[in-house]
């Protein structure tokens, strides 16, 4: 999936607090005080998907079957989503 929109930087203590969850300290290791946290907020104007059939292991082997005779095996369907 690919979202296009605009971003901001949020540096809201009181949002960090709400969203913060033990697994963030792999990467803070000052924890949810660490100056360097920052939240990425993203209002989506355009978002545009792709979906395969089958499994990720048979869809491999399709695409270098692909590559291989310059055909196309690998079946799915793509469009884009509405975005409020």
């Amino acid at each position: 999936m690919v979202v296009t929109g605009r971003a901001e930087i949020i540096y809201s203590r009181t949002m960090i607090e709400t969203l913060w969850n033990a697994l963030d300290k792999t990467w803070f290791k000052k924890g949810k005080d660490d100056p360097a946290i920052s939240l990425i907020r993203v209002r989506p104007e355009n978002a545009h998907y792709w979906d395969v059939k089958g499994s990720q292991m048979v869809n491999f082997l399709k695409m270098v079957a692909s590559a291989a005779t310059g055909t196309t095996l690998v079946e799915g369907e793509e469009g884009a989503l509405l975005v409020h």
